[in-house]
């Protein structure tokens, strides 16, 4: 039953509950299964199996075989809960797109109001993408816990030819670094390259850069133009060291990190 449970969590975010998760992966897993087996093999007990399959027909992700003994079988994936994920994923996106607009719109605000004293120490402008380039460096340098990124498509060949070495040393002291971005067959190489020094997922539409250093760092960037030069580039980033707005991208990004495909899936 230890590797059914590893599909409920998962199984969970699309509606279902602790039960009619247990039975649909144990069904998809090992077959049809009579009322007394599919109890038996994912956990559940019979008092609640009933009610919990009958919810699941409903659904469209069980159905009866055989009325004696009563024998039930689970739908394919792809027909109902794949259109669930990509629904998911498409929302996540979204999501983040609006909240990294409204973060620029906010803190550009604060930077034009220039009402609060402590303004200079929470945010900073950085133009070039050099300069750009060597603070992020130097942030991933002194990080001790976690680094997360979001990157375009010519941003991850960017960021592999450029900060490679500073991602391995970090992750050598137990730092942990994740990446989203988007796979395209211009970067694919790439992609395969930097599979090997960094967790990864892979987003079908990224349109702005963000980083986040242990929860004590954020850093917007516009790369202009978006292209594969390392050096040349009018590109703007705004830093920023408001725990309010880490804290929400921290927890955004672990939310669309949950729904992206994996690079073994990809």
């Amino acid at each position: 039953m230890s590797s059914i449970i590893n599909f409920v969590p998962a199984l969970m975010r699309f509606g279902l509950t602790e039960y009619e998760a247990r039975i649909y992966a144990t069904l998809a897993k090992t077959g049809s299964k009579t009322a007394g087996e599919l109890s038996f093999l994912s956990g559940v007990p019979r008092t609640k199996l009933y009610g919990s399959v009958r919810d699941l027909e409903r659904k469209g992700l069980v159905k009866l075989l055989h009325q004696k003994p009563e024998t039930f079988a689970a739908t394919s994936p792809n027909d109902i809960l794949f259109p669930l994920a990509e629904k998911l994923i498409k929302e996540a996106e979204e999501s983040l797109e609006k909240v990294q607009n409204l973060s620029l719109a906010y803190e550009s605000m604060k930077l034009i109001a220039g009402r609060r004293p402590a303004l200079n120490t929470e945010l900073s402008i950085i133009e070039g993408r050099q300069k750009i380039t060597n603070n992020i460096i130097n942030s991933i340098s002194r990080a001790q816990e976690s680094v997360d990124i979001i990157a375009t498509a010519n941003g991850m060949v960017r960021l592999y030819k450029s900060q490679s070495k500073a991602i391995e040393r970090a992750m050598a002291r137990g730092v942990k670094v994740r990446l989203i971005t988007q796979v395209t067959s211009q970067n694919n190489t790439v992609a395969k390259e930097i599979v090997a020094i960094l967790q990864f997922r892979s987003s079908p539409k990224v349109h702005l850069h963000q980083t986040v250093f242990d929860s004590s760092d954020i850093i917007f960037y516009e790369a202009v133009p978006d292209d594969m030069e390392l050096e040349t580039g009018n590109d703007v980033a705004i830093l920023s060291q408001n725990p309010q707005i880490i804290e929400s991208f921290k927890r955004l990004y672990d939310l669309v990190w949950g729904t992206l495909p994996t690079a073994s899936e990809l």
